[in-house]
């Protein structure tokens, strides 16, 4: 009797261990509401560049920026009116388009604003491996530096029935669309680019045909 009680203890403390182990990751992505990323704070840049009406591109992303001005607009509907919301709860099925998850992850990366960290939500979310982009492994920030050019980038790649069954991408698409989408498309890259201070500079999530 008391053997089995000693091993049913231990057993219990070894679950909470193993949770106690699992919470800090977790607390990493845990973000009070005032410290979220936002349009007007962290602007959405592309290639070091913020968009705005200036930039030829405008017509592309000033739909998307408007639907997703800020991180909590990207999360999960439930996670939003908290004071402190998880950023692994990201919505992807409000995902229409590959500009929509441009935006949506540079509103994470900005919040974050740490490489690792990073890298840790790209795994947690699905994405797996690494495609041809220059490896921020070793890389240290370098806090003075005035080259904001790519130094560095993170990715992950995923697999385009992955993405089908995660987003809402292949739903918005016309007929035409979904046929090219479907003969061309083999995996889908996310990447995240940092500057000489691992800065985010840049966010490009899109198909990979080889």
């Amino acid at each position: 009797m008391e053997i089995a009680l000693s091993l049913a203890v231990a057993f219990i403390l070894c679950i909470g261990v193993a949770h106690a182990e699992a919470v800090p990751e977790a607390m990493e992505f845990l973000i009070p509401r005032d410290q979220l990323a936002t349009q007007d704070r962290n602007p959405f840049m592309l290639a070091g560049r913020r968009m705005d009406e200036s930039q030829p591109r405008w017509n592309e992303f000033e739909g998307a920026l408007a639907a997703f001005p800020d991180t909590s607009s990207c999360l999960l509907p439930e996670e939003r009116g908290k004071d402190v919301q998880n950023l692994l709860a990201f919505d992807w099925k409000a995902m229409r388009t590959f500009t929509e998850i441009d935006i949506c992850v540079w509103r994470i990366a900005t919040t974050l604003d740490d490489l690792g960290l990073m890298r840790d939500w790209l795994a947690a979310q699905g994405f797996s491996g690494s495609y041809n982009t220059q490896s921020c492994d070793n890389a240290e920030r370098a806090p003075n530096a005035k080259d904001s050019s790519d130094f560095c980038g993170i990715d992950g790649v995923m697999s385009i029935e992955e993405v089908e069954a995660k987003t809402s991408i292949y739903d918005s698409m016309s007929f035409f669309t979904r046929w090219f989408w479907r003969g061309i498309s083999r995996r889908a890259a996310l990447t995240v680019r940092f500057d000489h201070r691992l800065h985010v500079r840049d966010v490009s999530f899109g198909i990979i045909t080889e």
